[in-house]
């Protein structure tokens, strides 16, 4: 997988990574709850519908681009 984030200021300044993706449930909400926490929310659950099914993805990275 590649992410990359693009400066919108600089248009040739970005950063990526490029790794190997490993996706598994949150079954216990644990990261949608501690986003919202970060944001001032006592949970997540208003921003889920009741079928919601959440993922958490994260990247092992095998190299990393600054430009």
């Amino acid at each position: 997988m590649a992410f990359t984030v693009v400066d919108p200021s600089r248009a040739l300044r970005y950063l990526e990574i490029r790794g190997t993706v490993h996706i598994t449930d949150d079954t216990d909400l644990i990261v949608r709850d501690a986003i919202a926490h970060k944001h001032g929310y006592q949970d997540g659950s208003a921003f889920d519908r009741p079928d919601a099914h959440r993922v958490i993805v994260a990247i092992v990275p095998a190299r990393i681009i600054e430009r």
